[in-house]
């Protein structure tokens, strides 16, 4: 992906006006630098929450050109998910569920692919249908075998995360019988189909953990703002938060994307009141939601393999000793091969 440099600081400027506004801009301006927006809108995966605010302004020739070409991709995957639940049980995480359910707009957030939680006595046969269609699977390194907790699996246009677990399994251990769920139905034009995902209240944890293990992107932060504003029950957050002894993590995403996308004071301040948190977990979210931080600071963190791991572990204040110490010998080998990019990084 384009990194953004310095030198783009009034795109940048004007790229966030943008995102922030909710389609409330002046149409000329978007227009004059279209080609900007497009490709700093793309580098960060919100390209489809900008088309879908300004299409009714004004006509947005590179945006279009993309939206027709997800519409397909979408409809692909509604596709494959019918197919898919004749083979056992799954829950759709993120994704299509997340844009149906607090975009209002299967195709108002963009999917890269398609991830689904199952039950680990179910997952060989997730794995033998994949392998009978004809999918590859990507290949994992020595520390993503002991600990990872999916596998990717893809054929043309067509990707699957298989979750075991619903997160990077440094920062918490769930699995399928651990979370809550609601059915929604998917649909786009003639095709549709319903599946299981995520109540509110686990949408809001998953996409929480899911912006550490990814180093709070944009995309992850937009899509924890979406949700906050379904208003999810924060006390049955709190207590889920408190049983799995999930710390700070929930808070810090939060109030990172509330402060990033409209700093409403009234919903920080409610944010605040039902989790607990220190200082410097304020601190923390200052900074992550600074535009420093996600233009510049966060390109670092992908400059030097694992450093995006370490940073959301110390913001997230632990450090699972056992399972860094078990996968100490394998270090040298994996770091120089990250470094290689033998395997694919996300930022």
């Amino acid at each position: 992906m384009m990194p953004v440099g310095r030198s783009d600081l009034k795109i940048r400027k004007i790229f966030l006006d943008v995102l922030r506004s909710g389609g409330e801009f002046n149409p000329h301006v978007v227009r004059k630098f279209e080609d900007d927006i497009f490709r700093i809108a793309k580098t960060f995966g919100v390209e489809q929450e900008i088309f879908y605010n300004f299409k009714k302004y004004i006509r947005l020739d590179l945006f279009s050109l993309q939206s027709k070409i997800y519409r397909e991709k979408v409809i692909a995957y509604v596709e494959f998910l019918k197919r898919l639940k004749s083979v056992g049980n799954f829950i759709l995480m993120k994704g299509l569920g997340v844009a149906q359910k607090y975009y209002k707009n299967i195709l108002g957030r963009h999917v890269g692919d398609i991830d689904i939680l199952v039950p680990e006595e179910e997952k060989v046969d997730f794995v033998l249908f994949f392998s009978k269609i004809g999918m590859r699977r990507s290949r994992l390194s020595e520390i993503k075998k002991k600990f990872g907790h999916s596998e990717q699996f893809f054929a043309g246009d067509i990707s699957v995360g298989l979750h075991t677990y619903l997160c990077d399994r440094f920062f918490a251990e769930l699995k399928y019988e651990d979370v809550e769920t609601q059915k929604v139905f998917l649909e786009i034009g003639r095709k549709s189909v319903e599946v299981l995902t995520l109540d509110n209240q686990w949408d809001l944890i998953e996409l929480s953990l899911h912006a550490f293990q990814h180093a709070f992107a944009l995309r992850i932060l937009l899509d924890i703002y979406k949700v906050l504003f379904s208003k999810p029950d924060l006390r049955k957050v709190d207590n889920i938060v408190r049983k799995f002894n999930l710390g700070n993590m929930v808070l810090v995403s939060s109030l990172s994307s509330l402060k990033f996308f409209s700093n409403d004071m009234d919903m920080i301040k409610r944010i605040c009141s039902e989790f607990s948190f220190s200082f410097i977990d304020l601190l923390f979210s200052d900074f992550i939601s600074s535009e420093f931080f996600l233009f510049d600071f966060r390109q670092y963190l992908y400059s030097i393999p694992y450093l995006d791991k370490i940073f959301s572990l110390i913001i997230a204040r632990r450090f699972p000793f056992k399972k860094v110490l078990s996968i100490i010998p394998y270090l040298p080998k994996e770091f120089i091969r990250r470094y290689k990019g033998v395997y694919d990084t996300t930022i």
